[in-house]
């Protein structure tokens, strides 16, 4: 194949850290008769909600204040899957939210990227209440320098006694992507998400808000807070995402900010690609292409 001038371009990015709310419920052991009058607390962008379970089909309703009832009628469900398909079906009929069962496990997404201000919870019941990704969706800004993405293998070599140091074959032991990034573009909102996303904020009464990182980050699973990160090509409009490159789960380090009398304040952040497991295992770390078709979901 000849080449040809025609082919070389200058392609800059935009950067968008995102992911859609979502949490699990694993209602293993459950029964129309534990559940009944008791909650769980989950929220939208714009609503707090409790789900709470009838147990009999004529259940007193609790008061949770500040919160939106959504009702369960699970009083003629006799297994477990009934008991999920009703949650499922009253959930995703008042919300916002889409379920997918998986045995005893209703995983519930959001169909939006906006920020949830609280945290799912268990509330009354003893089912386990699990957060998946937190919601949120953030423009990085202006960028400086380059845009890198880097996709590294950690392979073993496979060596014989016969051949001495020949490398006969290699054998894949892992896989790394990781995203460095300088961000030019000052915002508080900006700062304050990504520095407090490995530690957290505090806000003293009638006070104001400080953010930072602290130990009580100490032991926590950084997946639950990575998000998909979306670099768009500049040149393409918002519809065409043709050439867009998805890290489908990054976490955010903030290796350091700059200060200086000469130079654009600077956030240096490295993103850290995690697997997704409900990706196509080929494509589960990193994807070039047009990552909002539907049907990108592992069976």
């Amino acid at each position: 194949m000849s080449s040809t001038a025609a082919e070389v371009r200058i392609q800059t990015v935009e950067a968008r850290w995102e992911i859609e709310e979502a949490f699990c419920v694993d209602f293993k052991g459950a029964t129309s008769a534990n559940l009944d009058e008791l909650y769980i607390l989950f929220s939208t962008d714009a609503v707090d909600y409790f789900l709470w379970f009838d147990g009999t089909g004529s259940s007193t309703a609790p008061v949770v204040s500040g919160r939106t009832a959504i009702e369960a009628d699970i009083s003629g469900d006799s297994t477990v899957a009934a008991i999920l398909a009703t949650v499922d079906t009253a959930v995703e009929a008042a919300t916002g939210y889409t379920g997918e069962i998986d045995g005893t496990i209703l995983r519930l997404t959001l169909d939006n990227t906006n920020e949830v201000a609280n945290e799912p919870e268990q509330g009354t019941t003893s089912l386990a209440v699990m957060p998946l990704n937190r919601g949120g969706n953030i423009h990085l800004g202006l960028i400086s320098g380059d845009v890198v993405p880097t996709l590294e293998e950690t392979l073993f070599d496979v060596l014989a006694h016969q051949t001495g140091q020949t490398i006969l074959a290699q054998l894949r032991q892992g896989l790394g992507v990781s995203l460095p990034l300088a961000l030019i573009d000052y915002n508080v909102d900006l700062y304050s998400q990504l520095v407090s996303v490995a530690g957290g904020k505090f806000t003293p009464s009638g006070g104001t808000e400080l953010y930072g990182r602290g130990t009580g980050s100490l032991g926590k699973n950084t997946i639950v807070n990575a998000r998909r990160l979306v670099l768009h090509p500049f040149n393409k409009a918002a519809a065409d995402r043709s050439e867009d490159i998805t890290v489908w789960l990054a976490y955010p380090n903030v290796d350091n900010i700059t200060y200086s009398g000469e130079n654009p304040q600077t956030m240096n952040v490295t993103f850290t690609a995690f697997p997704d497991d409900r990706r196509p295992e080929d494509i589960n770390m990193i994807a070039f292409g047009d990552s909002s078709q539907s049907g990108i979901v592992a069976s």
